[in-house]
């Protein structure tokens, strides 16, 4: 006998990591079947450019390297929504204001054919920006009303990971947010852990090779800290491949769950997609059973694009059935 029913979003899937699970299917007394029709995976990245007068040269690095930073991320079939707006802080100085994007269109979209091409177009800020470079504040009124509705309403979707890329060769100098309040802002806009990566390409500490505007100071640095971003340096000689890593560690967040209806027999444990069978054990190209959160986590690295299916099974016997 054959029990199937339809089950919505199970509880245990964060909201970064939403895969649709069709059906279970209970094939008494064999094994438990979990059919999933994958989502592709959302999200969503925030650029704050510095468009002062030395960036220039900064700028056109970030633009050429942004193949590296989305390779990542496109290998596995992630949907990316990419914005810009810069660090100036007010419409003075630039074309946009405060938390505004840049560009036409102002969100680049990753289903576009011409995705690559659009975001560095939009990358391209120019540099007759404030030389009062406010990166802190900038993002978060990108991220808030009422510049998010008005603005770029289809930018910030609910059930995406969130990323943050600050490019400035000065400290930050805003009026109204503290690194404090910046990490509260984005904690609170992205609650559930690992959902929100905030990574600020500056001017290291001590890094005395690396030309700057004017006089480092500590906020930019205390803020990506208390958010457990990344700090890469704007001058480093591996430049393209400290992007590179910083996109595989987003890729590794999106990372997709699928929650188990009961325990299995872990040793029984099998991972499909369409005629593909996945690696057990291994955290990177194949799945890996959590006992903790009775999940199987697929890997980071699984290139998806190379198979071919339209739905992922997990199948397994449950360990009460032995």
């Amino acid at each position: 006998m054959r029990l199937l029913f339809s089950v919505l979003l199970v509880a245990g899937f964060s909201t970064a990591q939403a895969a649709q699970i069709t059906n279970t299917t209970f094939a008494f007394p064999g094994r438990v079947e979990i059919h999933v029709q994958p989502q592709l995976s959302e999200l969503d990245v925030l650029f704050v450019v510095d468009d002062s007068g030395s960036m220039s040269e900064h700028q056109k690095n970030l633009i050429a390297n942004i193949p590296a930073l989305t390779k990542a991320v496109l290998k596995n079939g992630v949907h990316v929504h990419a914005g810009v707006t810069t660090t100036s802080n007010d419409c003075s100085y630039t074309k946009i204001c405060r938390g505004q994007f840049f560009g036409n269109p102002k969100v680049a979209d990753s289903k576009q054919g011409d995705f690559l091409s659009l975001l560095a177009t939009n990358l391209n800020v120019g540099t007759n920006g404030s030389a009062t470079e406010q990166p802190l504040e900038a993002a978060v009124a990108a991220l808030s009303e009422p510049v998010l509705s008005q603005d770029h309403p289809d930018f910030l979707r609910s059930n995406a990971h969130l990323a943050i890329v600050l490019l400035t060769d000065a400290d930050d100098q805003s009026d109204k947010q503290t690194p404090e309040s910046f990490a509260s802002f984005v904690k609170a806009l992205k609650p559930n852990p690992g959902q929100a990566t905030v990574a600020s390409i500056q001017v290291l500490p001590g890094d005395k090779n690396c030309k700057t505007s004017e006089e480092q100071g500590t906020r930019l640095d205390t803020a990506i800290k208390l958010v457990n971003g990344k700090m890469i340096s704007l001058c480093a000689q591996d430049f393209g491949a400290q992007l590179g890593q910083l996109g595989s560690g987003i890729v590794g967040q999106v990372t997709q769950e699928i929650p188990l209806t009961t325990t299995p027999d872990a040793s029984s444990i099998v991972v499909t997609f369409g005629s593909t069978t996945l690696v057990a054990g291994d955290m990177h190209y194949g799945w890996v059973y959590d006992s903790v959160k009775n999940a199987v986590i697929l890997g980071d690295k699984i290139d998806w694009s190379s198979m071919s299916g339209d739905e992922l099974i997990v199948s397994f016997v449950p360990k009460d059935w032995k």
